[in-house]
């Protein structure tokens, strides 16, 4: 299988889907207590990314420009904190089906194809953030929303 490198622009409707989940985290970030605790991050965005190598996760958040970690969302939508987070363990289903709703979105690339349509090819890590959507495949190919 060779391997592709797709770069597109960042679609407006994948803009769209990472402020709502960059939204989403802001809120939960505000309701865990983290910008209490760190008051410089307030204006940053989040990082939401998946790493396949660690099958158990649904999807990560971390702190923009930062290798900060701060929750995960578990398959059955249980919230996974950094120890200095505090509150609930579990999302709601509204939030839930934010989530759900704005990474499938992240994945189309188009009225009726998706990423892995288009690589052919398992996807192994993701991340979106305000400025790319990134994926790569099992084999190395990566598609990229940028600009």
């Amino acid at each position: 299988m060779s391997t592709l490198n797709i770069i597109k622009p960042y679609y407006k409707y994948k803009q769209e889907a990472y402020n709502n989940l960059n939204q989403l985290a802001k809120s939960l970030l505000e309701e865990f207590g983290f910008y209490k605790q760190f008051p410089q991050f307030k204006d940053s965005d989040v990082v939401v990314f998946k790493d396949a190598s660690n099958s158990s996760v649904s999807i990560s958040f971390r702190v923009s420009n930062s290798s900060l970690w701060l929750f995960t969302l578990e398959t059955n939508f249980h919230v996974r904190k950094n120890s200095f987070l505090s509150g609930r363990s579990k999302l709601t289903l509204e939030e839930s089906q934010i989530i759900s709703k704005n990474v499938i979105t992240l994945f189309k690339t188009g009225s009726n194809s998706t990423v892995v349509k288009k690589l052919n090819d398992a996807i192994t890590y993701w991340h979106a953030s305000k400025n790319e959507c990134y994926f790569k495949s099992v084999s190395g190919s990566t598609y990229i929303n940028r600009g």
